[in-house]
This record gives structure tokens, C-alpha cells and sequence, in this order.
């Protein structure tokens, strides 16, 4: 079916003013250093990556729930003003510690730390990071609760296999 004359300008009109809007979108990022971990504000980073990529693999209330941790305690605790090079283990654990003090259980820490275990990963694929302690932190965790709930003699290999890829 074709379009009346009319009709065409005003289509090609605005796929050029919305690719003209992407562009300045993509440039104003470029120049804010958004595509650059050492400046990349870690907040803003935290609600795309939710909005844009992992909302469409989870349910709703899961998607409000971590919204929600977001915009409360990981907000509180980081603020507007830390990079994604500023997240090292030992600030991560900073904030383990922190949601403790509040009076979070273990349960609630655990939530927490899938949720940036599952972005650093994601950052990881986007090069963003060549290489994180996180996940080196995360196997290590991994391999303390395994001692701790004594599944280690049945898992010695899998687990030997791990100590060698730190």
C-alpha cells in the first residue's frame, strides 16, 4: 500500500528527527564519558542497565523491587557521584556491611549481591571491564558457604578447578 506524497515527507521527517535525537543522545554520553568505566557514574548505570536489559528477563514485582533497592539503600550508601571504577570488592563489602547495620538480613544481602553480581557480569560482556574482582570475590564467597554447609568433600573438584582460575 502506498502512501500519499504528503504522507512520506512527514514519515521520512521524522525518522530524520529521530535519528538526529539518537545521535545527540550517543554524542552527549560520548562527552560525558558514559562510555568510559573511570567516569561513568555507577547510579545512572545501576537504572539503565535495569530498565534497558534486565527488565525484559525478569517479573514486574522483581523489576519494582530492585528499582526500588536502587533508588534506597544503593543510593544512600554510593551516592550520585561514584564511578564504576571506584567499585572494588572492598567497597561492595563496605556496603554488605552497611545494609547489616541497618538491619538487613543475610537473606536481603544475598538479593543485593546478585543484583551487581548480574550487572558486573553484564558490564563485563559490554567491555566495560576486562577483568573484575568482583567475580574473583563472588567465587571465593561461593567456596566459604560451600565449607561452611560441609558440601565441600563432594565438590573438591569442581571447587580446585575454581581456586585455579582466580
Amino acid at each position: 500500500m502506498d502512501l500519499p506524497k504528503d504522507e512520506r515527507k512527514s514519515v521520512i521527517e521524522k525518522r530524520k528527527r529521530d535519528m538526529l535525537a539518537e545521535f545527540e543522545e550517543k554524542y552527549a554520553r560520548l562527552l560525558e564519558g558514559y562510555d568510559d568505566p573511570s567516569k561513568y557514574p555507577f547510579i545512572p548505570f545501576m537504572h539503565e542497565w535495569l530498565d534497558e536489559v534486565h527488565r525484559h528477563k525478569i517479573q514486574e514485582t522483581t523489576y519494582l523491587g530492585y528499582k526500588g533497592r536502587v533508588n534506597g539503600n544503593m543510593t544512600k550508601f554510593f551516592g550520585e557521584k561514584v564511578i564504576l571504577s571506584d567499585l572494588k570488592p572492598r567497597r561492595i563489602h563496605a556496603f554488605y556491611y552497611y545494609l547489616r547495620s541497618i538491619g538487613d538480613n543475610e537473606q536481603t544481602v544475598l538479593h543485593y549481591h546478585n543484583l551487581l553480581h548480574a550487572m558486573f557480569e553484564y558490564a563485563i560482556r559490554q567491555e566495560l571491564f576486562e577483568y573484575t574482582q568482583m567475580l574473583q570475590y563472588a567465587k571465593i564467597a561461593k567456596l566459604k558457604e560451600c565449607v561452611k554447609h560441609k558440601l565441600f568433600l563432594t565438590q573438591l573438584p569442581i571447587f580446585v578447578k575454581l581456586l585455579l582460575m582466580l
